[in-house]
């Protein structure tokens, strides 16, 4: 029964016991009660349930202005502010500052007090560490509370100066205090730590493919080795060069593709859910796609690159919101990028891109890091050892990332990967997988393998694992 039990993922020599077991949400990693002391204050429940923090604020609290500050020279309300100036003006001061940018003061107000109840609950949640400096964080802790109640029916020139200046400084304090917060948004944490997200609880033991032009779709469960048809109804077909992505352990995306192998981009996208079976429209996407990327991250799929509504190689980037199926637009990557690959990393709230092809006969090795918080691409200074597209990448470790090669402009399969190190932007070749072929759906990591559908023809696929152990290949079945 020992040899049953999972072992710490630290020391990787304890066995995790139901009464001690502890998990940490941040790298989705399991722990012995020995080596807790030498982690963070991200350790939660192995249930991975929400976290629930008993605080003072209210996350919708709010402030009732007792007076609006009125122009000197006006004599109307300053209900602006200038941004470019820095300073409140009224609507008459508009025609004043050309070309200035400005803002509702009312707005910034309701963008800046959410920060306060942010604070008190971290503050609150980093005191469960006795590593922490727990006096400290209660002293943090009662002028934040205090700051917040004072501002109650102040002017509305001293609610905005001093709300900016108070959560400056608690932040600023906070994140020396906590090390854990140490430069990320604290509105991240909060969120992931009031919105848990398991890998394994959106993949479980599943993979699929979808065949385009067609309406089918197959899923593979990776632990009884049996393979499953479905159909979508009649009147539905995924298009040429569609993409999906899992979005729970039993849901699909699907989006974009071509009508006609050489047609245009489409912006239509729909869910599948196999348990029970239905199929939801839900609204287009801002661009049309094909040959996108598609990457899962925090309750949304990001949508990167591929030919857009006109055929054109894109490097527009959107993203799903699961929660209220609506679409948003996020910054453009660097490059163009069509038939990339990429990963999602929850610690960092970040994408990674790699690949990928710029034109018809140019293909990238580049890779570029997208920052979720901040809405900004960085160029990284990692280069791939091969020039690939329509490639796979799966993590197989906190900053190990696993890439295929694809094929190359030629439409030549390539048996190339290569093993990139986030940390140090290390790029290994590991051993070449037979025959290679594209990675056109996620892979799985699951029990210390990469599991993967390798693409054959249109209607065909052959399902590979990699051990990241011994590095060893093995092709499981043709399908």
């Amino acid at each position: 029964m020992e040899n049953l039990l999972p072992v710490c993922s630290l020391c990787e020599i304890k066995t995790i016991h139901t009464k001690s077991e502890a998990y940490c949400e941040f790298n989705k990693k399991k722990y012995c009660m020995q080596c807790i002391s030498k982690l963070t204050t991200s350790i939660v429940p192995t249930s991975c349930k929400p976290v629930n923090v008993n605080t003072d604020l209210k996350e919708n609290a709010s402030i009732s202005i007792g007076s609006w500050d009125k122009c000197s020279t006006h004599g109307h309300k300053e209900r602006l502010l200038c941004v470019t100036c820095n300073s409140p003006v009224c609507v008459l001061c508009v025609p004043n500052h050309d070309l200035h940018k400005f803002q509702s003061i009312e707005d910034l107000l309701v963008e800046y007090l959410p920060h306060f109840y942010e604070i008190d609950f971290l503050t609150k949640y980093a005191q469960k560490d006795i590593k922490n400096d727990i006096e400290g964080l209660k002293v943090l802790e009662n002028k934040n509370i205090k700051a917040f109640n004072k501002l109650q029916n102040q002017t509305s020139g001293i609610i905005l100066n001093k709300c900016r200046n108070k959560i400056e400084k608690y932040s600023k304090r906070l994140q020396e205090k906590v090390p854990f917060y140490s430069g990320k948004i604290l509105s991240s944490i909060v969120y992931q730590l009031k919105n848990p997200y398991n890998y394994e609880e959106r993949l479980g033991t599943f993979m699929h493919w979808i065949q385009w032009n067609s309406s089918n779709f197959f899923t593979y469960n990776i632990l009884t080795n049996i393979t499953t048809a479905h159909i979508l109804p009649e009147e539905l077909k995924f298009p040429h060069f569609c993409r999906s992505i899992q979005i729970s352990s039993s849901k699909i995306l699907a989006c974009g593709g071509r009508d006609q192998p050489n047609g245009n981009g489409l912006t239509r996208a729909f869910i599948i859910d196999f348990k029970p079976f239905s199929v939801k429209n839900i609204p287009d996407m801002h661009s049309g796609r094909a040959n996108h990327l598609l990457i899962f991250l925090s309750n949304f799929v990001y949508v990167i690159g591929g030919c857009d509504h006109e055929n054109k190689y894109s490097n527009r980037v959107e993203r799903l919101c699961i929660k209220k199926l609506t679409w948003e637009l996020q910054a453009n990557c660097n490059e163009i990028r069509d038939s990339s690959a990429g990963v999602g990393i929850e610690s960092e709230n970040a994408l990674y891109v790699f690949g990928g092809r710029y034109s018809q006969k140019t293909i990238l090795t580049t890779v570029e890091k997208f920052l979720v918080d901040s809405n900004i691409w960085i160029s990284l200074d990692i280069k791939l050892k091969y020039s690939g597209m329509v490639l796979g990448s799966i993590m197989v470790s906190e900053k190990d990332v696993l890439i295929f090669a694809g094929q190359d402009e030629n439409a030549i399969p390539l048996t190339k990967v290569n093993l990139v190190n986030l940390n140090t932007n290390e790029v290994r070749e590991i051993e070449d997988f037979s025959q290679g072929g594209c990675v056109l759906n996620e892979p799985v990591f699951y029990n210390g393998k990469v599991y993967t559908f390798v693409f054959v023809s249109g209607s065909s696929r052959k399902i590979c694992s990699w051990d990241s152990k011994t590095y060893v290949w093995n092709s499981i079945i043709s399908q």
